[in-house]
């Protein structure tokens, strides 16, 4: 603690009712604060602790019923093999759930992409299609005021 400089002057708790309560120790605090770092330093190692030793005992678990399976004639065939088989097929159920919940999800990627394009491609026609449409009528408007101004020589008869 010399990082820290000289100790500061005692206060008072701060959640104390009684104004006559014991004062603050700034070194003990810091010893607890140090104590309390330290302890859940310590919880996170012993979790990760705890989770490898339940990595090692499935395995050994795996290792064993494979063994047993191996070894004991009595066993192939019985519920030892069964239990293992069983395992074995619900591992590749999984790995292939996964692996189909992958393919799901780049077709719906695929599917929304593909609907979005068409959407685009629709705006794209029907505004092709109207401006058609207009030039069509404006077209159509012009021919018909251009025959009504030329006379056939039959019309003057």
């Amino acid at each position: 603690f010399d990082s820290l400089g000289p100790p500061k002057p005692p206060g008072k708790y701060a959640w104390a009712a009684d104004k006559n309560a014991e004062k603050v120790n700034y070194d003990t605090f810091h010893r607890m604060l140090e104590e309390y770092r330290d302890a859940k330093r310590r919880e996170g190692q012993l979790e990760l602790k705890a989770k490898q030793l339940a990595a090692q005992l499935a395995r050994t678990e795996e290792a064993a019923k494979r063994a047993l399976v191996q070894t004991d004639v009595t066993a192939k065939g019985g519920a030892a093999q069964k239990l293992l088989d069983a395992e074995r097929a619900l591992f590749k159920m999984r790995d292939e759930n996964v692996e189909l919940r992958g393919k799901l999800s780049r077709a719906t990627k695929r599917a929304s992409d593909l609907k979005m394009a068409h959407d685009e491609n629709k705006k794209r026609l029907d505004a092709a299609l109207k401006d058609q449409r207009l030039m069509a009528r404006k077209v159509g408007d012009l021919e018909r005021k251009n025959k009504a101004l030329v006379r056939k020589p039959e019309d003057e008869y």
